[in-house]
């Protein structure tokens, strides 16, 4: 199915503010909203019209941009559908869109795919989405990306206070019926933000291990995918950096036969963890207690 946009939705460009693109730089970035209002290496939220939008950056250039209401702005409530459509309209850079079979919109080029889910937007190039996923069990850098490393000294006593940051979520019905079939996916976006602080000033590594269960083999939580990120922490005040994860389910009934289809990966919850260059652990914390020893 192509993603389409209707002629009447561009009359919300006049109340939305220009929707930024992928490839564009800091600078340009901040020529469309203005001041970040936060920035976290290479992760920059901007604040427009009541909506919150956060850029990821890869080799000095946007890699993946996500749209929501601003709740701080005093607006509350999701991006409506509508509000989606015309933000979506205006970053497909007159590429073609199809849904995929995980419910992901992909472009022609192959290059970028979003998901829309209730109330937020996400779009990202494939080069993001590459270096984003990892292997089963321990995953691992990608072949061909260069790892996570540091070689300076560690920090000392180092304190960590993570917590979920956002957590989107949204269903996308392909068919239903009135007798009790359906075909639909489930979308869990999910933002931690780390705050770390240390006795002692130090090059550290942070990870986020995302924890899911593959629901159609039904083989308990394990991690299915790691976020990585090299910082350094001040002897005195903290350092905050955030890190993301899409979760997709698919949910299939048919009501005829009988039959109901569940598959994908259902969100359990994430470790973060702390090390220093040597891959030893200065601090962990789980979203749950129980989690952290899934993570090695």
């Amino acid at each position: 199915m192509s993603a389409k946009i209707s002629l009447s939705l561009l009359s919300l460009f006049s109340c939305l503010p220009v929707s930024a693109k992928i490839g564009e730089t800091k600078d340009l970035l901040a020529t469309r909203y203005g001041p970040a209002i936060e920035e976290n290496g290479d992760l920059l939220t901007f604040s427009k019209s009541g909506i919150l939008v956060k850029a990821d950056l890869k080799d000095g250039k946007c890699a993946r941009i996500r749209f929501a209401k601003d709740v701080a702005s005093g607006i509350e409530g999701s991006l409506s559908q509508n509000q989606i459509s015309a933000l979506f309209a205006a970053n497909q850079d007159g590429l073609q869109w199809t849904r995929a079979a995980d419910g992901t919109l992909r472009s022609s080029d192959g290059q970028r795919q979003a998901v829309a889910a209730d109330g937020s937007l996400v779009i990202q190039t494939a080069a993001f989405t590459n270096g984003e996923k990892a292997g089963e069990g321990a995953p691992s850098a990608n072949p061909g990306e260069a790892p996570v490393r540091v070689t300076g000294p560690a920090p000392t006593r180092v304190a960590i206070m993570a917590k979920t940051a956002s957590a989107g979520s949204g269903r996308d019905k392909k068919w239903t019926t009135w007798w009790g079939s359906y075909d639909k996916d489930i979308f869990r976006d999910r933002v931690v933000g780390v705050s770390l602080r240390a006795s002692t000033p130090g090059q550290a590594i942070v990870e986020t291990h995302w924890i899911g269960e593959e629901i159609e083999k039904k083989s308990g939580n394990k991690v299915v995918e790691v976020s990585r990120e090299a910082v350094l922490i001040p002897g005195q005040g903290q350092v905050t950096v955030e890190m993301g994860c899409l979760f997709v389910e698919n949910d299939t009934k048919y009501a005829a036969l009988g039959v109901r289809e569940r598959k994908g990966i259902r969100y359990a919850g994430w470790v973060v963890r702390v090390l220093d260059g040597g891959g030893n652990v200065l601090a962990v914390q789980g979203s749950r207690p129980p989690l952290i020893a899934l993570v090695r």
